[in-house]
């Protein structure tokens, strides 16, 4: 005969002991919990296209290709990951790429800049730019400054790439300053500066933001990469990256969105209603600061005897003719909570209007991938574009250069 403490034995320890079950019910659920947050954070937050149309990303994916970049992914991924987890602060301008980054699509050299071995005996021809100048969509040899090394080659000049992702005319000019005193690179004759895009996209993320700051009136606004940069380099958590545990981070978030809730749905309320004299009273911020800027360029440049040259670059909306891919990515920008191309056109109106425009003899090259010239899609979204595009400003640049450069 079985007693009791015997058919005890013979059961489970769950049985025996029910706390212990339902302590494990709960342990399972959080962690399935934290698991499919972690899946659907890591979706949702993962480096992907800016725009999920089929048709935009999968005619990206062949220019990448005729490019010579058999994996976009893989490029994009680690271009992302230059332009994000590895992107350190600096004190002057705002940002800086990893330096000595040696990937296999993307390198930066002792200081973080998108060059290879200089020659320092050569005269130097700096390239300063946002992404567009980096020329973050090709290889380096794909980019203006590469484009250009054997035809600048033959004069004995050594271009340099100065180009950073969204840096404006206001971290132009303190990199300006900081490359100019260094040695170790050519010493530069002349320098290019090829800006508009990010000083209309700052101005954006500006409004975005509500930023009110009167020194955002001067100087412009930083991308919102720098908080990040910052961050890491205090060694503070970005709260806007998922940590463990991932339900408490979401939780968190939650309640600073219901916190905010009026404050962001004003702001875009605000946005949506951006009428015809917030774009021109945008249009002329935007062109005052740069015009402010490159003066200031323009002055520190002369006084160490280099040349400036400045150029408005161009866009998508600047195209007089557009495939229904590139018509697919105008409209995308367009319908956003601002109407992108709007801004654009009116800001550039109110440059090329400006008398500074000519006494500090802007290049305007928005006309630059205008039909005929423009052969096939070039544009990868609403500023950049394939080898090919840079090909075509690489060629007038050239022009630009000539009579600085026999």
């Amino acid at each position: 005969m079985v007693n009791g403490s015997q058919s005890g034995e013979g059961r489970s320890l769950v049985a025996r002991h029910p706390a212990i079950g339902y302590l494990i019910f709960i342990l399972l659920s959080f962690a399935a919990i934290e698991g499919i947050l972690y899946l659907v954070l890591t979706i949702r937050l993962s480096p992907a296209e800016q725009i999920e149309d089929p048709l935009i990303t999968s005619g990206s994916r062949e220019m990448y290709r005729a490019d010579g970049i058999p994996d976009p992914v893989a490029f994009r991924k680690e271009g992302e990951r230059l332009y994000g987890p590895a992107l350190i602060y600096h004190p002057y301008r705002w940002y800086a790429m990893p330096r000595d980054f040696a990937g296999t699509y993307h390198t930066t050299d002792h200081h973080g800049f998108r060059n290879g071995f200089l020659d320092n005996a050569a005269k130097g021809v700096a390239f300063f730019g946002g992404s567009t100048m980096y020329s973050t969509h090709t290889r380096r040899e794909g980019a203006i400054p590469g484009l250009l090394r054997d035809a600048l080659a033959r004069s004995g000049r050594e271009p340099i790439n100065f180009g950073v992702g969204a840096y404006g005319t206001t971290a132009e000019l303190m990199t300006l300053i900081e490359v100019s005193r260094d040695p170790s690179y050519p010493r530069i004759e002349i320098a290019v500066f090829f800006d508009g895009v990010n000083e209309v996209t700052r101005y954006v993320e500006r409004l975005q933001d509500g930023a009110d700051d009167a020194f955002y009136d001067a100087m412009g606004y930083p991308w919102v990469e720098t908080r990040t940069a910052l961050l890491r380099h205090l060694g503070a958590t970005d709260p806007d990256v998922p940590t463990w545990p991932m339900s408490i981070w979401t939780a968190r978030k939650i309640v600073d969105k219901l916190t905010a809730g009026d404050t962001s749905k004003k702001r875009s309320h605000a946005l949506t209603e951006f009428g015809d004299s917030d774009y021109r009273m945008a249009a002329e911020h935007i062109r005052d600061i740069y015009f402010d800027n490159i003066a200031d360029i323009t002055a520190l440049a002369m006084s160490k005897g280099i040349k400036p040259i400045f150029i408005l670059q161009p866009t998508i909306f600047d195209l007089n003719e557009y495939s229904p891919r590139e018509k697919a990515i105008s409209d995308y920008y367009r319908h956003s909570v601002i109407d992108l191309g709007r801004l654009f056109i009116d800001s550039y109106r109110a440059i090329k209007a400006d008398n500074r425009f000519h006494e500090y003899k802007v290049n305007d090259l928005t006309d630059a991938f205008m039909a005929p010239e423009k052969k096939g899609e070039l544009f990868y979204d609403y500023c950049h574009v394939s080898s090919i595009g840079n090909r075509i400003l690489a060629n007038r640049i050239m022009t630009i250069l000539g009579p600085q450069v026999p």
